[in-house]
């Protein structure tokens, strides 16, 4: 089970940078270390946990998206997809196939 997860939410222009960025960055990855998108709605709305990851969140958890959950590390908000990206590659050094 993966253990990288991208949580968004419906309407945020932060996220879908966000998201466009780790779907580049997804090409260049295996596919067991690929990085999972989802959207938060269903938990946002109804507190309904769609996934086993949201488990280990409570609702306070996810007071600011985009929601970058990365092996351990968590980093929430911002509207920079370079920061992101950046950040995400730095970590993923040793797991591309090819080097961006």
């Amino acid at each position: 089970m993966s253990n990288r997860f991208l949580f968004i939410k419906h309407g945020c222009r932060a996220c879908l940078e966000y998201e466009r960025a780790i779907y580049r960055i997804n090409m260049f990855l295996p596919l067991n270390k690929k990085i999972i998108v989802r959207d938060n709605f269903e938990f946002e709305k109804f507190g309904i946990k769609s996934h086993i990851t949201q488990e280990r969140f409570s609702k306070d958890d996810f007071d600011s998206y985009p929601f970058l959950y990365f092996d351990g590390y968590i980093y929430k908000g911002g509207t920079l997809s370079q920061f992101c990206e950046t950040f995400v590659k730095t970590l993923l050094k040793e797991d591309l196939i090819i080097e961006l």
